[in-house]
């Protein structure tokens, strides 16, 4: 029987259900050296600190680098995680708890071992042009000029080179070597209508299996690629409606195309953290406390995108144990301001002090729907210069939030727009050293 056509889904999720989410939780079995079954008893546990959002990482068939994915096989489970049977049966558990479970799928790149690279390799040492050699890119001379220009969104070759293959007495382009720079990954030719296609084939593939999601990853690394072919996954594939191009907006590119003309959903934030770069913008705001430069990222970034019709997501700082409350405040900053609340480490690598933090913040953003992902933020006047204060939801259910950046307790007076007929009302609000608080306004009068 084809299990991947008999799932059910006891909960179904709502039309846009990212829009909604509470928080994502990325599991990575393979780095705790844990299976998927471990993943489906840890349910419960992600439920209760908040999360109704799975991000598995690389559960194809892979070797050994970046935690799997340089994928051997994109259509069969890793036998290091389990089969395809424990696949569906988490599929399944994560939908009768109301989870959604997202796949973090790399379409870029292969591990050597990669049965149709196997046979490029073998057809190009007899100068053969088939459907497998043409999946890839080859040069007779490693001088030869990549023929993919660089653009602002697609970066094609930047930083790849040229790589002799003995076994099919060409050279083959690569991008990514590994951690270590010792692993040969071929990468895949996106300007190739062959691949194209396999690549919706894989997508159908993992759609059919019951994922809610897909990360991509690398996305703007994709030799050959442009929006047609983007849109071809994410749009005329039809892809699950939660889609995100890991990687994308992360170079100083505007993050809107990625949702206006790609035709992804959900964005993360490199303006207030990017980690490759080592930047930090919450952890430093929180050191220096100042919250305006949170304020103008949001403006440039975040709200771009929703105006795209995507959302943002990030996660916040690592707690220092003598920087809690710093680390708590930062970390309300995301619960509140209009982005996804993201987990990377997963479940078992979290602290305790993290776990206590992460299941405050969660709790929150049920508590008050309006704080999700999707809607506006208005900045409002505030009585202490060290206080972000802003609205968040619609007139029907709006919330005033206000974050303390000084380590010294303020009493704050915030000016919350009313009615036309009633103008401002003023709210005064306590607040300790790094400091939130949330509440609840009246409805607005029209």
């Amino acid at each position: 029987m084809d299990r991947t056509n008999s799932l059910t889904r006891p909960l179904a999720l709502a039309p846009r259900w990212w829009e909604q989410a509470i928080g994502v939780m990325r599991e990575s079995p393979r780095t705790t050296n844990r299976t998927l079954r471990d993943v489906a008893d840890d349910l419960d546990r992600i439920a209760d600190l908040g999360f109704d959002v799975i991000e598995l990482f690389a559960p194809s068939h892979g070797g050994t680098t970046y935690e799997g994915l340089d994928v051997i096989e994109f259509d069969v489970i890793d036998p290091a995680l389990g089969t395809m049977d424990d696949f569906m049966t988490l599929v399944q558990e994560c939908h009768r708890r109301g989870i959604a479970l997202v796949a973090f799928l790399n379409l870029g790149y292969v591990n050597e071992r990669y049965a149709p690279f196997v046979r490029a390799c073998d057809a190009m040492r007899e100068n053969l042009v088939t459907d497998d050699t043409r999946q890839f890119i080859w040069a007779n001379s490693p001088d030869k000029v990549l023929p993919y220009p660089v653009s602002e969104h697609f970066l094609q070759g930047s930083d790849g080179r040229w790589l002799w293959s003995d076994r099919a007495q060409h050279y083959f382009w690569v991008k990514w070597e590994g951690e270590s720079g010792d692993a040969v990954l071929p990468q895949l030719n996106w300007g190739d209508p062959g691949w194209r296609r396999e690549a919706a084939r894989i997508m159908d593939f993992w759609r059919t299996a019951g994922i809610d999601g897909v990360v991509l990853d690398a996305v703007n690394w994709y030799v050959g690629c442009d929006w047609a072919g983007i849109r071809a996954l994410t749009i005329e594939a039809g892809s699950p409606g939660y889609s995100h191009p890991e990687g994308s907006g992360g170079f100083h590119d505007d993050p809107a195309p990625w949702v206006a003309s790609g035709g992804f959903t959900v964005m993360m934030d490199y303006s207030l953290r990017n980690w490759w770069e080592g930047f930090d913008l919450l952890r430093d705001a929180v050191a220096t406390g100042d919250f305006r430069s949170i304020e103008h990222a949001l403006t440039g970034y975040r709200d771009s995108v929703a105006a795209a019709g995507g959302i943002c997501y990030i996660n916040p700082p690592r707690p220092e144990p003598e920087h809690i409350s710093e680390a708590r405040l930062a970390a309300a900053v995301i619960a509140t301001v209009g982005e996804l609340y993201y987990e990377p480490l997963g479940i078992e690598r979290l602290s305790p002090e993290e776990q206590k933090i992460t299941q405050e913040m969660l709790e929150l953003r049920r508590d008050y729907p309006s704080l999700t992902a999707r809607g506006p933020r208005t900045v409002v006047l505030c009585s202490a210069p060290s206080v972000y204060a802003f609205l968040r939801g619609s007139d029907s259910d709006r919330v005033l939030v206000a974050l303390n950046f000084s380590a010294d307790a303020v009493i704050a007076v915030c000016e919350v727009p009313g009615g036309a007929e009633r103008g401002a009302a003023s709210v005064a609000v306590n607040l300790g050293p790094h400091d939130f608080v949330v509440v609840g306004l009246p409805h607005r009068s029209r």
